[in-house]
Parts: structure tokens; sequence; C-alpha cells
């Protein structure tokens, strides 16, 4: 058991124990109560989805272990205003997650703390990304995504399974199978791997963009998929218009709304090389 350490307070919460990289935080009450369902397992899971995601993404928040690098840290919050959900941010600040407090002890599925590995980790990726630029399309609110969160639940799907947790990889898998979204972003992933993501993410670093919402649907999800495209190597029109293809499907699935192809051409004039800075 991760065991909890000497106790001490903030905004209401006690602080239960740390890792190399997180605070964990919980009312009072509810750690005493609950301190067996503190494992180590548990405790731990957050280091180890950080330590993955970071590396499957090629991107690090720069959050550096030990307490001299305190105000670098991560909160985990079971937080009582999270109650039945997660989100990204907590009362300590934008770096951490508030989640469901009942997700340490309940199982779901036959998978003790179920939701704990889940909302744990799909809102660490949503951090990590937040981290990259805000509004994506997402996680955001984008109408031509119909306010779902693909790309977090297919991470959820495969980290979980890089990680070992393949009976939680298993649930998750066949709870969103009938996504589009998950399926559409899976897909990518199993033809082009975590590379495809990285070159994503670096391009959106090289480009200044830190807000995707300056960008106005579709023209931002056409950036996004010629980002996409670009780092697949897709570089000719046939091959690109297969991954534009690929996006519509899901996307007429999702909300019936697409990216049309002059949405997608304005895309690639003001990106022509998306891996270099753009001036305009």
């Amino acid at each position: 058991m991760a065991g909890l350490r000497s106790p001490v307070s903030s905004n209401g919460f006690t602080l239960v124990t740390k890792t190399d990289y997180w605070n964990v935080w919980a009312k009072s009450g509810f750690a005493q109560e609950n301190q067996a369902s503190f494992t180590a397992s548990a405790i731990s899971w957050l280091d180890s989805v950080l330590t993955r995601i970071s590396s499957d993404f090629a991107y690090s928040m720069a959050v550096r272990p030990g307490t001299s690098w305190e105000a670098s840290r991560m909160d985990c919050v079971l937080d009582p205003g999270a109650q039945g959900g997660a989100h990204t941010g907590t009362v300590f600040g934008s770096s951490g997650v508030s989640v469901s407090p009942d997700a340490i002890y309940n199982s779901d599925f036959d998978i003790p703390q179920f939701w704990w590995y889940i909302l744990t980790m799909h809102e660490t990726v949503n951090v990590v990304t937040g981290s990259i630029a805000g509004s994506w399309v997402w996680a955001d609110g984008s109408p031509l995504w119909g306010g779902t969160s693909p790309f977090p639940n297919m991470c959820d799907i495969v980290v979980s399974g890089e990680l070992g947790k393949k009976l939680i990889s298993g649930a998750q898998m066949s709870r969103m199978r009938q996504d589009a979204g998950v399926m559409l972003f899976l897909d990518i992933h199993s033809r082009f791997g975590w590379r495809v993501y990285q070159s994503l993410f670096s391009y959106v670093n090289a480009n200044g963009i830190t807000d995707w919402s300056v960008y106005p649907e579709p023209l931002r999800t056409a950036i996004l998929i010629w980002f996409l495209s670009h780092g697949a190597n897709l570089t000719t029109f046939s091959t690109q218009q297969v991954l534009l293809d690929q996006f519509n499907s899901a996307l007429r699935a999702i909300s019936r709304l697409e990216v049309p192809a002059d949405a997608y051409t304005e895309a690639q004039r003001r990106f022509p090389r998306p891996d270099v800075p753009h001036l305009y």
C-alpha cells in the first residue's frame, strides 16, 4: 500500500501521498475511510501514465521528480465536485486532474478500480495535449466532433495496453467500438504508430499554434488532417485524399458534417510545409 503521509492540508484537501511527479489529494475523512484503496498499484499508475504518454507523444511537460521542483508537480485531486466524472485542472491550478472520489474504490466490467485507471489516464492525456495547445477539436466542443473526445479515448485503449493493463484496454475498446472518431484515431495509430501524432505535436509547436480556436471550423479540422497527412508522408493528392475521406466518413457519422475540399486546400496554403515554421 502506498501509505498515508504526514497530513498536509490546503484548499480543504489533505495530501494523501506523493509520487515522483504527483501530489494526491482527498478530503480528510474520505482519505481515512478509504485508506486501503490507495494501493501502491493505483498510486504508481499516475507516474506510469505520465511517463508513458510523454514517451508516446515525444513531448515532455518538464515535470521533474523531487520536492525541489515542487512548482512543476502535477496534482490529482479526488474532488467531490467531480463526482461521476473527471476533468482537467484542480483547485490547485491547471497542472493536474480532478477525479470522482468513488473511482478509487469502485469496480466496473469486473475490474477493480476501473474508473480510477481510465479517468486519471484520460485527463492526463488532456493535460499534456493542453500544455501543447488549447481548443483541440477532440476536446473543446467542435461542432464537427459533437463534443466528443476521440483522441483521449483512443489513448486510453492503447496506453493501458502498453502498460500491461490488458483487461482495462479491452473493456475500454468494448465501450468505444461504436464511436467513429475513436476508431478513426485508433486506425491511424495502427497504420502509422505514434510517430504520426508526434509529428502533429511538433508541427503545432513549430508553427506557434497555442490556441486552435483562432481557426474556425472546418478550417481547424482541415489543418489537423493536413498535419497528420504530412506526418504520415501522405504527400501526393491521392493519398492525402484518402485520409481526408476517412476523416469525413467519421465526421458524417458523428455530426453529419464534413471538411469541404476548399477548407483542406486553405489548410495546405497556410502551412505548405508544416515541419517548417511558416510566417504569414
